[in-house]
């Protein structure tokens, strides 16, 4: 079944307009970090046969992660955005050339992923270490320009109801993407990539009661057996 998009519906009046997309930053944390630390993952895990498994799990999820939320920026926000500011079209065609770019940077992961997790030699590790550089260093530049071209003229231009309904599609998709013990798991890398204030203010304001007492309960059990398969230790 074809996912609904949220409705573009008219141009809202100028009382409306104006919203907080800081919420994205969380998010654009998470992926900062995980890319961040995945060169490191894959060199140590290849020198412990028994952890070689997880981390290349731990890496396919990541980029069914990525995927998703560049696929929900695809279907909620490029169209609008340059419908309300005409002058974003540049940007607009730049993100979505660098989603291509990044996508085949993702195939590239998944087939470096593979050779390594059947034989991980030297060569393959310093493959996949190689390729999931990259992608860090491809996502870090996407993700910045995202952060000072393409949010400013979104909190100028949309209301916090459009923008909140992007969030929800895209909370949608992954969540049909991702089983909930996997979204519990992850949760603790969200939370872990963040400065202890955007920490705060993310339990605080934007973490759903229910899922808060659901991390409390089971996912920060998960998460530490997950951490240590990944690195080792639980910390």
């Amino acid at each position: 079944m074809v996912e609904k998009l949220p409705s573009t519906g008219s141009r809202p009046s100028a009382s409306e307009i104006g919203c907080d997309t800081s919420d994205v930053l969380v998010i654009h944390n998470t992926f900062r970090h995980l890319y961040r630390e995945a060169p490191r993952l894959v060199r140590g895990a290849s020198e412990d046969g028994m952890r070689t498994a997880a981390v290349a799990t731990h890496l396919s999820t990541v980029a069914v992660m990525l995927h998703h939320h560049h696929q929900a920026e695809d279907d909620t926000i490029w169209h609008k955005l340059e419908s309300r500011v005409p002058a974003c079209a540049v940007h607009v065609g730049q993100m979505k050339a660098q989603h291509r770019q990044i996508a085949q940077m993702l195939d590239r992961q998944d087939d470096a992923v593979a050779s390594w997790q059947s034989s991980p030699d030297h060569q393959a590790t310093e493959r996949l270490s190689e390729v999931v550089n990259a992608i860090g260093g491809a996502l870090g530049a996407h993700l910045g320009q995202e952060e000072e071209q393409i949010f400013p003229e979104i909190e100028r231009t949309w209301t916090q109801k459009e923008w909140d309904a992007a969030g929800a599609y895209a909370q949608k998709i992954l969540g049909k993407a991702l089983p909930v013990r996997t979204q519990l798991i992850y949760l603790g890398h969200v939370l872990d990539s963040q400065p202890p204030e955007m920490r705060r203010k993310f339990q605080r304001e934007v973490l759903p009661a229910p899922l808060k007492l659901f991390w409390l309960v089971r996912g920060q059990r998960l998460y530490r057996a997950h951490r240590l398969s990944l690195y080792g230790s639980p910390t």
